[in-house]
């Protein structure tokens, strides 16, 4: 292949910077230019080059071992290497997480090599019997003259995988030369957030297969973690099930998250209502899917099993996840457990939740009474809240509306952290957000309980109001 013009072999070279740009993230993008004149532009005129490339010297660590490398005369050993990611610059660009992290692949793979080439002299090997392969063109003749020309191996099997992996999932677990696993991903590292104690883990794939998939060193909690995984239970009651710390939780939970492997939900709870995803009917990809699962995995083996109409009429409606378990068919209560977890691994099933709106009407700001807003607007409300959070007028109609400073505070408080940022108030963070008021003798109070608080939204419904979605 030809880019530019220049012969793939010598474009090759400029992949391979010299020493100071080396051990380094290393960005190169050619591009022809939009405007096309009369060489026409082809598959390879848009070109965005990621890379991190390697000084095998430099980049070993203090006790790197060359114990391996006795054997290889020092004009064979591998002085510099570079793994290259190309995209094409029309539809990435290097600001882009997923872009920006392919260097770290790069630099990830590059510390496996290079452990491997002080060790046993992997990669100076690998290089040679790569250098004995025929050209691409030959390689193309020799394929159809023989079908069954071996299939690569070693370091370009281990080449073709990550680069397969990263194309097809966005990672992929590597074991070079045998000894060293090594898992890679394009995923930032600062995707992944934090779930809280009330939050529920899903699993994105099936609890059997994601078990098969975990390397061989993983640790036995994440097993254990993976096994108990439930939409339906919190992070709080997993840390009572499983005896393990929340912090413990939480990081795998995050590992899992980071590698798309599970997602943070709302706890699937009783009083929880749910529908269905829009356009899914009895006739749609999941149907055999779901017959097949259930066939196989069915807890009541009385009567028949469970059709893909029977469950989605079952869970249509907006009704409770208590009232949908209580009119399951009886014969098959057992199943319904089962059924939920598989709907919500594949995201089959939404949360009806609810959420409100600030709507200081006209009527409202005419309502409010000057002497009455002013005693309850103090300065530390003033200062935590007035402009970022509610503007003047705002202020005082709240005021207006507050018997005294700790009702004030909270509507402030919740238009900053639930009604301004768009946050649910039937989720665990507005549950947490009572927590300790509750916990807090009468006396000692300065925050409104839970149920203090849902009372004064609703005499306030006029300007606080609630309008539910799907998630």
């Amino acid at each position: 292949h030809k880019c530019f013009g220049i012969p793939g072999m010598i474009f090759a070279k400029l992949m391979l910077p010299d020493e100071e740009l080396s051990n380094r993230p290393f960005y190169l993008e050619i591009d022809a230019g939009r405007r096309q004149t009369t060489q026409q532009h082809g598959a390879w005129s848009h070109l965005l080059f990621v890379s991190f490339p390697c000084n095998v010297e430099q980049f070993a660590r203090a006790d790197y071992e060359v114990r391996g490398l006795e054997s290889i005369p020092p004009k064979e050993r591998v002085q510099r290497f570079n793994t290259i990611h190309v995209l094409d610059s029309r539809l990435a660009d290097r600001r882009e997480k997923s872009t920006s992290t392919l260097w770290q692949v790069s630099a990830h793979i590059a510390r496996a090599l290079v452990s491997e080439e002080g060790r046993c002299g992997y990669l100076s090997s690998e290089i040679k019997r790569l250098a004995c392969v025929p050209p691409w063109e030959a390689l193309d003749r020799e394929v159809e003259d023989h079908p069954t020309f071996p299939e690569p191996c070693g370091l370009d099997r281990l080449l073709t995988e990550m680069f397969d992996g990263m194309y097809h999932k966005g990672y992929e677990s590597l074991i070079v030369n045998g000894s060293i696993l090594c898992q890679v991903s394009v995923f930032p590292k600062l995707a992944a957030p934090v779930p809280s104690k009330g939050h529920a883990l899903a699993l994105n794939a099936s609890r059997r297969v994601l078990l098969q998939e975990l390397p061989p060193d993983a640790a036995d909690i994440v097993r254990k973690v993976v096994e108990a995984i439930d939409p339906s239970k919190t992070l709080g009651e997993l840390m009572v099930a499983l005896a393990l710390p929340l912090g413990t939780l939480q990081r795998v939970a995050e590992h899992l998250v980071y590698w798309k492997k599970a997602r943070i939900v709302e706890a699937f709870t009783p009083e929880k209502r749910v529908v269905v995803a829009p356009g899914l009917s009895s006739t749609s990809k999941f149907a055999k899917e779901f017959q097949d699962w259930h066939t196989e995995n069915r807890v009541s083996s009385r009567g028949a099993p469970l059709t893909f109409s029977e469950v989605l009429a079952a869970f249509s409606g907006g009704r409770t996840l208590k009232e949908i378990s209580e009119n399951f068919r009886k014969e098959k209560a057992a199943d319904f457990h089962h059924v939920l977890e598989w709907l919500v691994t594949r995201c089959l099933l939404m949360q009806l939740t609810t959420y409100i709106h600030f709507l200081p009407n006209k009527r409202a700001r005419d309502d409010y009474r000057a002497p009455k807003s002013v005693c309850h607007v103090g300065l530390e409300i003033r200062t935590m809240f007035c402009p970022h959070v509610v503007n003047e007028d705002e202020l005082k109609i709240l005021a207006g509306r507050s018997e005294n400073s700790r009702e004030l505070k909270f509507f402030c408080r919740f238009i900053a952290e639930f009604v301004r940022p768009h946050v649910r108030v039937d989720g665990c963070k507005f549950e947490a957000m009572f927590k300790s008021a509750d916990r807090m003798p009468r006396n000692h109070k300065h925050d409104l309980t839970r149920k203090e608080a849902e009372d004064l939204l609703h005499a306030n419904s006029d300007i606080f109001v609630p309008y539910i979605c799907r998630q």
